[in-house]
């Protein structure tokens, strides 16, 4: 009693009591306004203070009836109830990020055993390719072998009593089976017929590099035939020319014959590594001894 109500009043709100003074002044009510104020012992409380102005017979203001209420209690459950609501969200996040965590961790054990298996499986396509590669080279080594033994025995029965000269270049192991069964097929047959109707002593071969494949050439300076007669005549007799030429074709290759009196017999046979028809062309053209007929017939017979 008999002090200032300013001493309850914290230093930073002294405006709070001018403002809620003011509108009493002018007879208006102040109604659940919070705020803080101070105890006797000095602490700050939360209070809901409502002013009404006290007035008169004529209206006229003359005093200030207030009513301050305590709501610390209501304060702290509202403080604590908005704390629980940011850690309730940030518990919220916390387990989204989680979720989101645990999916992207589940992707990559997913990529993970994904590019094992790929791992894995690439694994064992190298090694079947391996085992491919393996078998492939023994299949052309037993087809070496069987065309080595096959060509021994064949001259060993055919060639009794003949010179037989060959002269190749290693390269010829580069071209692909059914090139080089061409070439040993062609070989074979116009061996045979040097041992059955040539009755010479002496037979050059040569495989030799050209620019756009193998040429080989067999030739025997026994007796001569007619190349168109022979391709004209009926029966057998055409049939080794035939199917000598027929061997080449199917692998891209050129054949032609040359026999003449005196002169023996020469088979010519050009078979491509890889290059346009052009150049092979242009490298027929460049290796005229080899390639070139002699005997019109054969062209005739060619180009029917």
């Amino acid at each position: 009693m008999g002090t200032s109500i300013m001493r309850l009043i914290p230093d930073d709100r002294h405006g709070e009591e001018n403002h809620i003074l003011a509108k009493i002044r002018r007879g208006e009510c102040v109604e659940h306004f919070e705020t803080l104020r101070k105890t006797k012992d000095g602490r700050l409380i939360n209070i809901s203070v409502t002013a009404s102005p006290i007035k008169d017979a004529t209206g006229r203001v003359i005093g200030v009836s207030k009513v301050a209420r305590d709501i610390t209690e209501r304060k702290q459950a509202e403080e604590a109830r908005r704390r629980l609501d940011v850690l309730t969200a940030s518990n919220r996040k916390l387990e989204a990020e989680i979720v989101r965590r645990q999916a992207v961790e589940t992707s990559l054990k997913q990529r993970e055993q994904h590019q094992i298996r790929l791992v894995e499986q690439s694994l064992q396509m190298q090694e079947r390719l391996r085992q491919l590669s393996r078998q492939i080279l023994s299949a052309q080594e037993e087809e070496r072998k069987r065309i080595s033994r096959e060509l021994h025995d064949v001259i060993a029965q055919t060639l009794t009593g003949i010179n037989v000269q060959l002269a190749a270049f290693a390269g010829v192991e580069a071209l692909d089976s059914a090139k080089r069964t061409a070439l040993f097929r062609v070989a074979q047959e116009a061996l045979t017929n040097v041992s059955r109707h040539a009755q010479t002593s002496r037979v050059e071969i040569s495989i030799q590099k050209l620019a756009a494949g193998i040429g080989m050439k067999i030739k025997d300076d026994g007796k001569s035939f007619s190349v168109e007669q022979r391709l004209q005549a009926k029966g057998s007799k055409r049939l080794g020319l035939l199917g000598m030429r027929e061997r080449v074709e199917m692998v891209g290759g050129t054949f032609c014959v040359e026999s003449a009196p005196g002169r023996g017999t020469t088979i010519a046979v050009l078979i491509p590594s890889g290059k346009s028809a052009q150049s092979r062309a242009e490298t027929i053209r460049q290796s005229a001894p080899l390639a070139r007929p002699r005997n019109a017939a054969l062209r005739k017979k060619n180009s029917k």
